[in-house]
């Protein structure tokens, strides 16, 4: 019963920035009209990218490691979790409660990579 719940509980942190980024994004589209224009599309290219880092994140995970060289895996890492600090920075160009969303889903990005062992 403790592996289910253990598993449970991986699984619904694992996912909670994908689901985070959809309510950031349905919040940000609904009060899009309260933000600066370059602040909206600022927030918007913060978004898009916390997302490509989340599949990002599963691609490398789950296929890279099998393909290429381990030093090369390594750089990957690095850049790609450069970026998701990235997009945490971005994504406080937000307002309001889309703003929140956006940052706690990008830091469940960034530690992802962390997590994979770029730190």
């Amino acid at each position: 019963m403790q592996d289910f719940a253990l598993t449970t509980v991986g699984l619904v942190l694992l996912s909670l920035p994908a689901i985070l980024l959809v309510l950031a994004w349905k919040s940000g589209k609904r009060r899009s009209d309260d933000q600066v224009a370059w602040r909206q599309r600022v927030f918007t290219a913060a978004l898009i990218g916390n997302g490509l880092g989340y599949l990002w994140v599963w691609i490398a995970f789950l296929t890279l490691p099998h393909f290429i060289s381990s030093g090369a895996y390594e750089k990957i890492g690095w850049i790609s979790q450069s970026f998701s600090f990235v997009f945490l920075v971005l994504s406080l160009a937000g307002t309001g409660t889309a703003r929140r969303l956006a940052v706690l889903a990008a830091a469940g990005v960034a530690m992802l990579w962390v997590s994979l062992g770029f730190w």
